[in-house]
């Protein structure tokens, strides 16, 4: 029978777990030196290998027998995945998609590790274990000269499946419809407007391999109504356990949406005191 990898990765193991079994180890570790300084400190060198050998039986046995009995495989490894990434790559990485040009410093200072403190906000509406999840976004305007402490405010829409994303890119449907409305190149058709208004967003997205939906779905969310074009990418069959597929992903994103604000930064409002509600932590 061959070796699949992909099952061993669709492994789900808990954190508290994970803790455990590093305290287990920690553990263990310690036992086994104090038990060796003890021998050779007390005239028993004859305890330090049957020490060892025991420890080495025992730990691996009692930590497989946790992992059999607690880890997960299946739909709801993959589902908790899904969420992880929802609610938590995909919000992290956000932070990058609207910053100031950083200054230069020296490579060794660049190599520090530093923290980054990002001006954006994201808050998510999500059901627990759905993968259709809505972003509302705050980013700071650094492409308005002399408007770079406003926030304004986005939204996008994500749908998550095993095998493909859709990203729904979303405008104020007044501001679209305005710029509908003065089209000479759209001849009636919202799917021509929206991609005259932007151009290197949609063609950069399909250059990377993705699709864009010939249609212009209308939505209400957040009180506000959006004019939104989903772009559409098929994903690999071990989506959900290749770390470096979810980072592409989240990075792909990150390219579009900073393209997306800054082809008509002045569509999304400014943020207010009223859209700015409060949201549970």
């Amino acid at each position: 029978m061959a070796f699949d990898l992909g099952s061993v990765k669709s492994i789900g193991v808990p954190a508290w777990l994970r803790a455990t079994i590093g305290l287990i180890v920690v553990t263990s570790v310690v036992c086994v030196a104090t038990l060796a300084w003890y021998a050779l400190q007390c005239g028993h060198p004859e305890w330090f290998v049957p020490a060892i050998q025991l420890a080495g039986t025992l730990v691996p046995l009692f930590i497989a027998a946790l992992l059999f009995a607690f880890s997960t495989t299946g739909p709801e490894t993959l589902r908790r995945k899904t969420t992880h990434l929802l609610v938590d790559l995909i919000p992290s990485s956000i932070q990058y998609a609207a910053t100031e040009v950083p200054q230069f410093d020296s490579i060794r200072k660049a190599k520090r590790w530093m923290q980054f403190k990002s001006r954006t906000e994201v808050h998510v509406a999500l059901h627990p274990g759905d993968f259709f999840c809505r972003y509302r976004i705050m980013f700071p305007d650094v492409w308005s000269p002399g408007n770079m402490q406003a926030l304004r405010v986005a939204y996008l829409v994500m749908d998550l499946k095993v095998h493909g994303a859709n990203m729904g890119l979303c405008v104020p449907s007044e501001q679209f419809a305005a710029f509908y409305a003065q089209s000479k190149t759209a001849s009636g058709d919202r799917y021509k407007a929206f991609r005259e208004a932007f151009p290197q967003t949609l063609n950069g997205a399909e250059l990377a391999g993705c699709k864009v939906n010939q249609s212009v779905v209308e939505l209400e969310l957040d009180g506000q109504h959006l004019s939104c074009i989903v772009v559409v990418r098929n994903l690999e069959d071990a989506f959900l356990s290749d770390p470096a597929e979810q980072l592409y992903l989240a990075q792909d994103l990150v390219a579009m949406l900073r393209s997306f604000w800054r082809e008509h930064t002045d569509w999304f409002p400014q943020a207010t005191p009223e859209s700015r509600p409060s949201v549970k932590q």
